[in-house]
Protein backbone atom coordinates (compact mmCIF):
# COMPACT_ATOMS: atom_id res chain seq x y z
CA UNK A 1 0.00 0.00 0.00
CA UNK A 2 1.11 3.55 -0.70
CA UNK A 3 1.94 6.01 2.07
CA UNK A 4 0.19 9.38 2.42
CA UNK A 5 1.01 11.74 -0.45
CA UNK A 6 1.14 8.82 -2.90
CA UNK A 7 -1.21 6.57 -4.86
CA UNK A 8 -1.03 3.51 -7.11
CA UNK A 9 -3.51 2.84 -9.92
CA UNK A 10 -2.73 -0.86 -10.31
CA UNK A 11 -2.16 -3.77 -7.94
CA UNK A 12 1.15 -5.52 -7.73
CA UNK A 13 4.75 -4.43 -7.52
CA UNK A 14 4.42 -1.21 -9.54
CA UNK A 15 5.76 1.87 -7.75
CA UNK A 16 3.53 4.44 -6.06
CA UNK A 17 3.11 7.83 -7.78
CA UNK A 18 3.47 11.09 -5.88
CA UNK A 19 0.61 13.56 -5.63
CA UNK A 20 1.41 16.43 -8.01
CA UNK A 21 2.67 19.82 -6.81
CA UNK A 22 -0.31 21.95 -5.72
CA UNK A 23 -2.04 18.91 -4.17
CA UNK A 24 -1.74 16.75 -1.04
CA UNK A 25 -3.13 13.53 0.39
CA UNK A 26 -3.20 12.56 4.04
CA UNK A 27 -4.78 9.19 3.18
CA UNK A 28 -2.79 5.99 2.88
CA UNK A 29 -3.39 3.26 0.28
CA UNK A 30 -4.62 5.65 -2.41
CA UNK A 31 -5.62 3.92 -5.64
CA UNK A 32 -6.06 6.92 -8.00
CA UNK A 33 -4.83 10.50 -8.45
CA UNK A 34 -8.27 11.68 -7.21
CA UNK A 35 -7.05 10.88 -3.68
CA UNK A 36 -4.86 13.98 -4.03
CA UNK A 37 -6.75 17.11 -3.01
CA UNK A 38 -6.02 20.62 -4.27
CA UNK A 39 -4.35 22.95 -1.81
CA UNK A 40 -6.73 25.41 -0.09
CA UNK A 41 -7.58 28.64 -1.96
CA UNK A 42 -4.63 30.87 -2.92
CA UNK A 43 -2.05 28.35 -1.70
CA UNK A 44 0.22 25.86 -3.42
CA UNK A 45 2.55 23.00 -2.44
CA UNK A 46 5.78 23.26 -4.41
CA UNK A 47 6.82 19.66 -3.84
CA UNK A 48 5.23 16.49 -5.17
CA UNK A 49 4.02 14.04 -2.50
CA UNK A 50 2.66 16.55 0.02
CA UNK A 51 0.79 14.85 2.85
CA UNK A 52 -1.08 17.74 4.50
CA UNK A 53 -2.60 21.15 3.69
CA UNK A 54 0.09 22.54 6.01
CA UNK A 55 2.57 21.64 3.22
CA UNK A 56 0.78 24.26 1.09
CA UNK A 57 1.98 27.86 1.38
CA UNK A 58 0.47 31.14 0.20
CA UNK A 59 0.99 32.24 -3.39
CA UNK A 60 2.47 35.68 -4.17
CA UNK A 61 0.09 38.51 -3.28
CA UNK A 62 -1.61 36.44 -0.53
CA UNK A 63 -1.05 35.68 3.16
CA UNK A 64 -2.49 33.68 6.04
CA UNK A 65 -3.62 35.69 9.05
CA UNK A 66 -3.13 32.61 11.24
CA UNK A 67 0.37 31.96 9.89
CA UNK A 68 -0.52 28.52 8.54
CA UNK A 69 -2.74 26.87 5.93
CA UNK A 70 -5.34 24.25 6.85
CA UNK A 71 -8.06 22.44 4.93
CA UNK A 72 -10.56 24.97 6.32
CA UNK A 73 -8.46 28.12 5.94
CA UNK A 74 -6.64 29.13 2.78
CA UNK A 75 -4.78 32.36 2.09
CA UNK A 76 -6.36 35.77 1.57
CA UNK A 77 -5.25 38.61 -0.74
CA UNK A 78 -2.86 41.25 0.57
CA UNK A 79 -4.80 44.43 1.35
CA UNK A 80 -4.78 47.52 -0.86
CA UNK A 81 -1.49 49.39 -0.37
CA UNK A 82 0.43 46.19 0.48
CA UNK A 83 2.12 43.45 -1.55
CA UNK A 84 3.94 40.12 -1.28
CA UNK A 85 6.38 39.32 -4.07
CA UNK A 86 7.12 35.66 -3.31
CA UNK A 87 5.38 32.37 -2.61
CA UNK A 88 5.53 31.51 1.11
CA UNK A 89 4.15 32.27 4.53
CA UNK A 90 5.69 35.72 5.02
CA UNK A 91 3.40 38.67 5.72
CA UNK A 92 2.48 41.32 3.15
CA UNK A 93 4.62 44.48 3.13
CA UNK A 94 3.50 48.09 2.78
CA UNK A 95 4.12 49.81 -0.53
CA UNK A 96 6.60 52.69 -0.18
CA UNK A 97 5.42 56.31 -0.27
CA UNK A 98 4.51 57.33 -3.82
CA UNK A 99 3.52 53.77 -4.74
CA UNK A 100 0.23 51.84 -4.51
CA UNK A 101 -1.22 48.38 -5.08
CA UNK A 102 -4.58 46.73 -5.63
CA UNK A 103 -5.67 43.89 -3.31
CA UNK A 104 -3.74 40.66 -3.97
CA UNK A 105 -0.74 42.42 -5.54
CA UNK A 106 2.72 40.94 -5.88
CA UNK A 107 4.29 44.34 -6.73
CA UNK A 108 3.57 48.03 -6.17
CA UNK A 109 3.05 50.60 -8.92
CA UNK A 110 4.01 54.26 -9.09
CA UNK A 111 1.11 56.60 -8.31
CA UNK A 112 -0.44 58.12 -11.45
CA UNK A 113 0.53 61.63 -12.53
CA UNK A 114 -0.74 64.42 -10.23
CA UNK A 115 -1.17 62.09 -7.22
CA UNK A 116 0.78 60.77 -4.22
CA UNK A 117 0.45 58.20 -1.44
CA UNK A 118 1.84 57.71 2.04
CA UNK A 119 3.51 54.33 2.69
CA UNK A 120 0.84 51.61 2.56
CA UNK A 121 -1.83 54.04 1.41
CA UNK A 122 -3.82 54.85 -1.68
CA UNK A 123 -2.85 57.50 -4.21
CA UNK A 124 -4.88 60.67 -3.81
CA UNK A 125 -5.01 63.49 -6.33
CA UNK A 126 -3.12 66.71 -5.56
CA UNK A 127 -4.92 69.97 -4.83
CA UNK A 128 -6.35 71.35 -8.08
CA UNK A 129 -6.86 67.83 -9.49
CA UNK A 130 -9.68 65.31 -9.06
CA UNK A 131 -10.25 61.64 -9.74
CA UNK A 132 -10.72 58.33 -7.94
CA UNK A 133 -8.21 56.93 -5.47
CA UNK A 134 -5.26 55.44 -7.42
CA UNK A 135 -6.09 57.70 -10.39
CA UNK A 136 -6.23 58.84 -13.00
CA UNK A 137 -6.27 62.46 -11.86
CA UNK A 138 -7.37 65.31 -14.11
CA UNK A 139 -7.19 69.08 -13.56
CA UNK A 140 -10.19 70.84 -12.09
CA UNK A 141 -11.99 72.65 -14.90
CA UNK A 142 -11.88 76.43 -15.25
CA UNK A 143 -14.21 78.18 -12.77
CA UNK A 144 -13.68 75.39 -10.19
CA UNK A 145 -11.05 74.70 -7.52
CA UNK A 146 -9.99 71.99 -5.06
CA UNK A 147 -8.09 72.98 -1.94
CA UNK A 148 -7.41 69.51 -0.44
CA UNK A 149 -5.46 66.44 -1.52
CA UNK A 150 -7.50 63.29 -2.16
CA UNK A 151 -10.35 62.05 -4.30
CA UNK A 152 -12.87 64.78 -3.48
CA UNK A 153 -14.60 66.70 -6.27
CA UNK A 154 -13.68 70.15 -7.52
CA UNK A 155 -15.90 72.89 -6.10
CA UNK A 156 -17.50 75.63 -8.22
CA UNK A 157 -16.30 79.20 -7.87
CA UNK A 158 -18.95 81.61 -6.53
CA UNK A 159 -21.39 83.02 -9.11
CA UNK A 160 -19.89 85.61 -11.49
CA UNK A 161 -16.33 84.50 -10.71
CA UNK A 162 -13.73 82.56 -12.63
CA UNK A 163 -10.56 80.57 -11.93
CA UNK A 164 -8.04 78.95 -14.26
CA UNK A 165 -7.98 75.16 -14.61
CA UNK A 166 -6.26 73.29 -11.72
CA UNK A 167 -7.01 76.09 -9.22
CA UNK A 168 -5.99 75.12 -5.67
CA UNK A 169 -7.99 77.57 -3.54
CA UNK A 170 -11.15 79.63 -3.34
CA UNK A 171 -8.98 82.76 -3.52
CA UNK A 172 -8.08 81.73 -7.10
CA UNK A 173 -11.70 82.52 -8.03
CA UNK A 174 -11.91 86.13 -9.16
CA UNK A 175 -14.79 88.16 -10.53
CA UNK A 176 -15.39 87.71 -14.22
CA UNK A 177 -14.17 91.25 -14.90
CA UNK A 178 -10.83 90.81 -13.11
CA UNK A 179 -10.49 87.41 -14.74
CA UNK A 180 -10.89 89.03 -18.17
CA UNK A 181 -8.28 91.66 -17.26
CA UNK A 182 -5.93 88.90 -16.13
CA UNK A 183 -6.35 87.02 -19.42
CA UNK A 184 -5.66 90.21 -21.41
CA UNK A 185 -2.51 90.97 -19.40
CA UNK A 186 -1.19 87.45 -19.94
CA UNK A 187 -1.64 87.70 -23.70
CA UNK A 188 0.14 91.08 -24.05
CA UNK A 189 3.89 91.33 -24.58
CA UNK A 190 5.79 92.12 -21.37
CA UNK A 191 6.76 95.57 -22.65
CA UNK A 192 3.08 96.60 -22.83
CA UNK A 193 1.97 95.44 -19.37
CA UNK A 194 3.39 98.34 -17.39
Amino acid sequence: ACAAGKYKTSAGASPCSLCAPGTYSSSEAGVSPQICRACPPNSFSQDAGSVSPSNCTCIAGHYSASGHVSAAVGCVPCEEGTFKAKHGMQACSKCAAGLYSAPGASTCRRCPEFSYSEAGGVCGCFKGFTGPNNGPCRPCEAATYKDVNGSSSCLPCPPSSWAPAAAISLSACTTALSGEVLKIKISLPLSMIE
